[in-house]
């Protein structure tokens, strides 16, 4: 396996194949930004690899940020 391809595989382990997400299928907010993410990721031509592997690291990133997130008094 080349750097990219373990990379990759790295960020996939965590993704299973399921069902169209239903839980946030009342949220229009959280369901727009899904939507415009996926819009993102096809207008970017990646491999669906790839493409789990961006939102996988978004989320990595995310979760890493959410460290420094400034809660109300």
């Amino acid at each position: 396996m080349i750097d990219k391809e373990k990379v990759l595989h790295n960020f996939l382990r965590g993704f299973k194949k399921q069902d169209k997400p239903q839980v946030l299928a009342n949220m229009k907010v959280e369901t727009d930004v899904g939507t415009k993410i996926i819009s993102l990721l096809k207008k970017e031509n990646l491999t669906y690899e790839e493409a789990y592997g961006s939102l996988q690291y978004a989320y990595d990133l995310l979760k890493y940020e959410s460290n420094f997130l400034k809660l109300p008094d």
